[in-house]
Formats: structure tokens, C-alpha cells, sequence
């Protein structure tokens, strides 16, 4: 209500939709056509960017009960101009844009998740697919940040960040920097999505300026999935 009443016209809104409820095709329909019905009079608008599913079991649903049909529909009527997902990890990604060429892909990727192989499988992925990346959990949840790492399920990261801070002085730049370097990679990344605070977080988003990075300054700050599930560090 809030955006609906104080945001420009010209901001491009993205309505997440929470995990699909209803089982029977006809229901998740009128499910899905509800959520976008409210968020739509909440913002003041006829229209929004792009909805996105945020839940990876919402995509077996929506093979299931062949939903693409439906989701086109809300693009030619113009109600959303993009549908996307949301997703963890890269690993499924190609099957999901098997059931629905999906507009938009939303992954976190930061210093310590991104490598060679992953920008190579992003890079053929969206070739072929066309779709726009946009990557969040830049800075790791915030925990590259973190001065006080003592829990043991951040034993994982603690040499990385002491070699990452290292990175940035040879470098000379902030760490702040450093990281969104790290995933600003020319011809993939389309969308940094970053979180905010308060005001002067703002200020030092505008005074960024990318730094090229060779993959060798960050190769060995990579971190396998395996060893460390960001869900669990953030709760």
C-alpha cells in the first residue's frame, strides 16, 4: 500500500507468489489470479513487471497440471510482463526452464558460491533460453560483513572472509566492493539485488564502481555447497 500510494509509475515492480495452496488446476488458477488480483489494487496499478515463484515445489505443480498456457495468458493480456522463479541453486535449473521458459531467474551468488563452472553453466543457460539473471544474497546474507564469526557453522567461512579482506587491501578496495565486483560479470548479470537498511547503506550503493576481476583473485574463496547451506547460517 505503501509503494502503491509513494512509488514512481516507471518502477519495475516484481510480486512474489507464496507457495500454491490449492491442488486441482482450476483452483491453483484462480489461486494465482487472487494473489496477483491484490497486490495489483494494493500497488494502484492495472499492471506490474513480472510475478515470481519462490517456491521450487511450485514448479512441479506447475508441470502437473500444465499451467504454461496460463501464465502466457497473463502476459498477453499485459496484467505482468515477465513470470520468473526464484530458486537456490543452480543444479535444477535447466530442468525447470524445461516446464516453462521462464522470463526472469533469480539465484544467490556471491564471492564464496561463484566459480568457473557456474559461470560457464549460467552463461550457455541463458544463451539458449534468453532469460534475465538477477542475483541476490550478494553479500552472503550480510555475514561477509560480520566481524564476530565464533559459531562453529561459520567455521566454513572464517578463512575465506580473512583471505576475502585480503583480497580487497592487495586490491585496494572495500569489501563491499570487492563483492559486488565479484558477481557484476558483463553479458550475464542483468540485476544485483541488494538489501538495505538505512540511508547511508543507499550512499554507499551509488559511490560502488566495479573493479574487473579476474576469476584467479577469487578462485580459492569458493566454498561447495555441500559444505555450507546459507539456510541454515541465516537461522
Amino acid at each position: 500500500e505503501f509503494i502503491g500510494k509513494y512509488a514512481n509509475k516507471k518502477y519495475k515492480i516484481i510480486k512474489k507468489i507464496d507457495k500454491i495452496r490449492e491442488k486441482s488446476k482450476v483452483y491453483i488458477i484462480k489461486e494465482i489470479n487472487l494473489k496477483i488480483k491484490n497486490s495489483l489494487n494494493k500497488l494502484n496499478r492495472k499492471s506490474i513487471y513480472s510475478i515470481m515463484f519462490h517456491n521450487e515445489n511450485d514448479i512441479k505443480i506447475i508441470k502437473k497440471n500444465n499451467l504454461s498456457f496460463f501464465l502466457d495468458s497473463l502476459k498477453k493480456k499485459h496484467i505482468v510482463k515477465k513470470v520468473g522463479i526464484s530458486i537456490y541453486s543452480i543444479d535444477s535449473l535447466s530442468k525447470f526452464l524445461k516446464v516453462y521458459k521462464f522470463d526472469i531467474i533469480q539465484i544467490p551468488l556471491n564471492l564464496f558460491t561463484i566459480n568457473k563452472e557456474i559461470i560457464r553453466k549460467l552463461i550457455l543457460l541463458k544463451k539458449k533460453y534468453k532469460f534475465e539473471l538477477h542475483i541476490r544474497s550478494v553479500f552472503y546474507q550480510g555475514i561477509i560483513f560480520k566481524n564476530n564469526l565464533s559459531s562453529n557453522k561459520f567455521k566454513a567461512i572464517k578463512n575465506k572472509l580473512t583471505n576475502a579482506k585480503k583480497i580487497s587491501r592487495s586490491l585496494n578496495i572495500s569489501l563491499y566492493d570487492l563483492a559486488l565486483s565479484a558477481v557484476s560479470i558483463n553479458k550475464l548479470t542483468d540485476y544485483l539485488i541488494i538489501g538495505i537498511n538505512k540511508l547511508s547503506d543507499y550512499e554507499k550503493l551509488k559511490r560502488f564502481k566495479k573493479t574487473y576481476l579476474d576469476l584467479k583473485n577469487i578462485e580459492d574463496l569458493y566454498i561447495s555447497p555441500k559444505k555450507i547451506d546459507l539456510r541454515k547460517l541465516t537461522n
